[in-house]
């Protein structure tokens, strides 16, 4: 049996098993295009009224020191982070701590100047404004 995926990809981790049986809704592989990677970046709840779409944006990537990758923010975020985190932030006694919140923001990257750049490294980003 054929298996497909519904875009273009490479396989970066695969589970599957040859000849083995498969419930539904069981990943078998996982896929990214390698070829439009994109950065998100979470911005403090008190900048996010800086960012816009469209804005420039210069890209470090930790995995090559001194060297900038251009992009654009591309998608504000609807959410703050912790929304859908897996440690809820629920507070059973009563007392308040506030934490200042962050927004995922999506940066389109404009090349990658013949880095080998993979899913899950880390950057940070600097948003011109």
């Amino acid at each position: 049996l054929d298996i497909t995926i519904p875009q273009t990809g490479t396989i970066v981790t695969s589970s599957a098993v040859p000849n083995s049986f498969v419930a539904p809704g069981v990943p078998l592989a996982q896929a990214f295009d390698l070829d439009h990677l994109w950065v998100t970046a979470n911005i403090k709840e008190t900048d996010i009224n800086d960012i816009q779409v469209g804005n420039l944006v210069d890209v470090y990537v930790d995995a090559y020191p001194g060297t900038t990758l251009s992009g654009k923010v591309d998608r504000i975020g609807l959410y703050t982070a912790s929304t859908f985190s897996l440690l809820p932030s629920g507070n059973t006694s009563g007392n308040y701590t506030k934490v200042t919140q962050v927004i995922p923001v999506r940066i389109t990257l404009d090349g990658y100047k013949g880095l080998n750049l993979v899913p899950g490294l880390n950057v940070s980003v600097r948003v011109k404004k």
